[in-house]
């Protein structure tokens, strides 16, 4: 799971992805980011999936306090060996605070990942570093 300011895809399907961060700064929250998305890279475990039903969830927490959600059904097929690589726009997600989130995908209600995403006061990053 990765967060990226935008991603494009070429013809044959190779994907260059722009902006990668983990943490973000500014001066206001809360803050809604701009173009902001999750990629993802997916493979199924138990070969290939020929138009199943999925559940997609993407949770936002800060603390045990979940603060939006992102879900999608859909039908997917995807070939054995081949992968899937969903991006979902998280540009409605608004962070309410300076802190650090924990970002989780689900499928069918199984969490597959947890990556944290952090928003941070823009005038922590002149701070002096102390080694």
């Amino acid at each position: 799971m990765l967060f990226v300011a935008d991603r494009k895809v070429d013809q044959r399907g190779r994907m260059d992805l722009i902006g990668v961060c983990e943490k973000v700064y500014s001066f206001n929250v809360p803050l809604k980011i701009e173009g902001l998305k999750v990629v993802l890279r997916l493979f199924p475990s138990d070969g290939a999936l020929l138009n199943e039903p999925v559940k997609l969830k993407l949770s936002f927490k800060l603390g045990a306090r979940e603060i939006s959600k992102i879900e999608l059904e859909d039908r997917l097929t995807i070939d054995e060996g081949d992968g899937w690589s969903p991006a979902f726009d998280i540009s409605t997600v608004m962070f309410p605070a300076y802190a650090d989130y924990q970002v989780s995908f689900y499928v069918n209600g199984k969490k597959i990942i947890t990556r944290d995403f952090s928003v941070v006061r823009e005038s922590d990053l002149a701070k002096p570093v102390d080694y």
